[in-house]
């Protein structure tokens, strides 16, 4: 459900606790299909559950090789942007998660 609050004297729009913007909440108020950011934010908590069973079997290696500890570290790297998305709701994409 949309919802405008008005913070420091700016309207803002919200679909329950996510932040969109005002053409989002036009077009999700007009019964299209859900917002790209909400999209996005369940794409991208998908994406974390996921990384928990990648990250378990990295962990289970007993003695990874160097491509393999290559191959963490830039899995890391997507994962943590997806936090990092999802933390300051930067849901315009999910680019480089």
């Amino acid at each position: 459900m949309i919802t405008a609050k008005v913070i420091d004297g700016t309207v803002r729009w919200f679909d329950g606790d996510l932040e969109v913007t005002a053409a989002e909440a036009r077009a999700s108020v007009a019964g299209s299909t859900e917002t790209v950011a909400e999209t996005n934010r369940r794409a991208l908590l998908s994406k974390a559950q996921n990384a928990l069973t990648a990250n378990a079997t990295y962990l289970a290696i007993s003695a990874p090789t160097s491509a393999q500890n290559t191959a963490q570290v830039k899995a890391l790297t997507r994962e943590v942007n997806a936090l990092i998305r999802l933390a300051v709701r930067a849901l315009d994409t999910t680019s480089g998660t």
